[in-house]
């Protein structure tokens, strides 16, 4: 029931034009125009100051230790194509003194196409295998075949001496041009990271990190190894480091961010961090594996000493400017801060379509905003029976790719992915509907789960299929990665699902999976009143054949999951594939190279 009180109104725009009109525009321009021009005065005069020799400094230090890396790897590949490839014990002493002149390397990997695979150490041990036992030397040999120079960035770790290592490659050619293998040099991040001493960088912290975030180099790994990989990486994060400025910044959560107008290629930052402002200074290090390293150093905004005194002066300016203006406008805030901030608080809520809670709109004497806030509940309440029937994971897309102008249809290339559970037309049919319902309700929940942590949108349920895709309404350059991984997370949980339901003496639920990639029609589809953002094309009806093959594949599977050779070539996993074959589709005269995800 709406509220009423006697108490009379005022129109909105007899308190603004009125209190704020006039005065707070004359106080607060003059206020703000001062401390922003003395402000970015001064920040640039510092920044000026600092930036560009920290960032050189860390720059510096970290390319002077991968180029002797990357000149032995290179004059060793050329010595090994000169001798024909010569790896006799006495080849391999030269091998290991070549080590000794370079003490920034600490040992050096040789991998032949033949197979033959020899490590040298900088204490002139060495030890030979072949790439059978090493795998991750086959791959680099794979790499490697069509690489013409030197590259460096590949991060891995030692078990002999429990330490990550940066990895320079380069190929080994004959005289005839023939790809014959590669020469690995290796950098420990510790030695990488010795160039960032407070020695040379003063109150400033430096760093590398690679283009995910991980650690390449800071002078806390300067100390003490990088880790020991048990969480897939040898690489720490900025969190494992110990770094919260760091942290802060990899996070995207800084105050300001800005060009330097005398600094080409340096990005400025602002930060605060437990109370303390930061200024930090970034560039970045091209030509490493998997694109490029960001280098950079920050520093506590106290430590540029004097140059922040004439931002003070500015600060105290505006607050004697701000206090007159805001002694005025008192009343006039007070009057409508509460319900506007109320009503703005709601609205961010509505508009992360969050319907959960009802709003809380103060008592206010202003007429427009008690009108707009009964509104606002009006429209709360409807808005919770909208969101039981449209996907709000998807309205969220819709509205963040195209805002309020609509999703337009369009072709697409997309990965779609078809679930059905075996045998459920007969569960169905024995248990109660209850009990099919809640069966339903936790195997979907399950698949969302899944769906959703690799950012795909579920299209429709089906009785007990499930529609989902990548790719759309957003593009998604990985999105036959993120399908292949969603699939093998789905089998993942309901094996997991199947031990619990085992313990409680239920059946098992098993599983058929289809997934196909190729161009469709995304859009919206359907009639007017009763419109769906759905896929329309020959890959939809693939994704559905290839999940019906699962009954031929392995009838008795838990999972099976089938995916065209598409799919898993855009993906990249081919570890996790295994070929079935080639079949004919219904629907389709081309055969379809199938396969099994593992």
């Amino acid at each position: 029931m709406r509220r009423t009180f006697p108490t009379r109104r005022f129109p909105i725009a007899v308190i603004l034009l009125g209190g704020l009109g006039g005065l707070l525009t004359i106080s607060l321009s003059a206020a703000l125009a001062l401390a922003l021009y003395v402000a970015q005065d001064n920040t640039v005069q510092l920044l000026q100051l600092h930036a560009q020799s920290l960032v050189q400094i860390v720059e510096g230090a970290v390319k002077s230790r991968l180029q002797p890396a990357k000149s032995h790897a290179k004059g060793l590949a050329d010595w090994l194509a000169e001798r024909n490839l010569d790896l006799t014990d006495s080849a391999l002493d030269a091998v290991s003194l070549s080590l000794v002149a370079e003490p920034s390397v600490r040992g050096t990997a040789i991998a032949l196409t033949d197979g033959t695979v020899v490590r040298v150490g900088s204490n002139g041990e060495f030890f030979r295998s072949s790439t059978d036992q090493e795998p991750a030397l086959d791959r680099l040999l794979r790499q490697m075949s069509v690489a013409e120079d030197t590259d460096f960035g590949e991060a891995v770790w030692s078990n002999e001496i429990h330490e990550a290592l940066v990895i320079t490659r380069h190929p080994i050619r004959l005289a005839d041009g023939r790809f014959a293998g590669v020469v690995a040099s290796a950098v420990t991040i510790q030695d990488l990271s010795a160039g960032m001493t407070s020695d040379r960088l003063g109150a400033a912290t430096g760093f590398v990190v690679r283009g995910d975030g991980r650690v390449l180099a800071h002078p806390r790994l300067a100390i003490r190894p990088a880790g020991d990989a048990a969480a897939g990486s040898p690489l720490p994060t900025a969190d494992e480091v110990g770094d919260p400025v760091l942290a802060m910044f990899l996070a995207g959560k800084h105050d300001l961010r800005w060009t330097l107008p005398n600094a080409p290629g340096i990005i400025g930052h602002q930060l605060t961090v437990e109370g303390r402002r930061h200024f930090l200074m970034t560039t970045t290090i091209p030509g490493a594996v998997g694109g490029t390293w960001t280098a950079g150093a920050y520093i506590p905004a106290e430590a540029a000493g004097g140059y922040l005194g004439r931002l003070t002066i500015a600060g105290a300016a505006g607050i004697v400017i701000l206090l007159f203006a805001l002694a005025v406008l008192w009343w006039v805030a007070r009057t409508i801060r509460a319900p506007a901030d109320a009503l703005a608080l709601a609205s961010e809520q509505v508009a992360a379509l969050e319907f959960d809670h009802d709003p809380v709109m103060p008592y206010t004497r202003v007429k427009e905003l008690e009108e707009a806030s009964e509104a606002f509940r009006r429209m709360i309440g409807a808005l919770r029976w909208f969101e039981t029937y449209v996907p709000k994971r998807l309205v969220a897309r819709l509205m963040s790719d195209e805002g309020d102008g609509g999703m337009p249809t369009r072709r697409r290339a997309v990965t779609v992915l078809f679930t059905d559970i075996v045998g459920f037309s007969g569960l169905s049919e024995v248990d109660d509907a209850k009990a099919v319902a809640g069966l339903l309700n936790d195997h979907f929940t399950l698949l969302a789960r899944c769906v959703d942590a690799e950012d795909g949108t579920i299209d429709k349920y089906i009785g007990d299929s499930l529609m989902a895709f990548w790719g759309a309404p957003s593009r998604q350059e990985d999105h036959a990665a993120r399908a292949c991984r969603a699939t093998l997370a789905i089998a993942d949980a309901i094996r997991a699902e199947n031990r619990r339901r085992h313990a409680d003496g239920l059946a098992p639920v098993r599983i058929r999976i289809g997934l196909f990639d190729g161009r469709v029609v995304a859009g919206n589809i359907g009639a007017p009143g009763r419109i769906n953002y759905t896929l329309v094309g020959d890959a939809v009806n693939a994704a559905n054949r290839l999940e019906q093959l699962g009954k031929e594949i392995d009838p008795s599977a838990e999972v099976v999951a089938l995916a065209g050779s598409e799919t898993i070539e855009a993906a990249g996993f081919p570890d996790s594939a295994i070929l079935v074959g080639e079949r004919t589709l219904r629907g389709r005269t081309e055969p379809v190279r199938v396969y099994r995800l593992v």
